[in-house]
């Protein structure tokens, strides 16, 4: 599962277009408090969060 977290975490933090530094710190905000929560909810909150990207 922590597998699936990173490449999800890599993708929230690629470069966007015009806004990527936003992006980044919300794509590393997301992630930080994904590490903190039990897999199965972090799992749905990287995927909705995936989505939104």
């Amino acid at each position: 599962m922590s597998a699936e977290y990173e490449i999800i975490a890599a993708q929230l933090l690629r470069v966007n277009s015009r806004n990527h530094a936003a992006w980044n710190e919300w794509g590393r905000g997301i992630f930080d408090e994904a590490l903190t929560m039990p897999p199965d909810i972090a799992e749905q909150m990287l995927t909705d969060a995936g989505r939104k990207f």
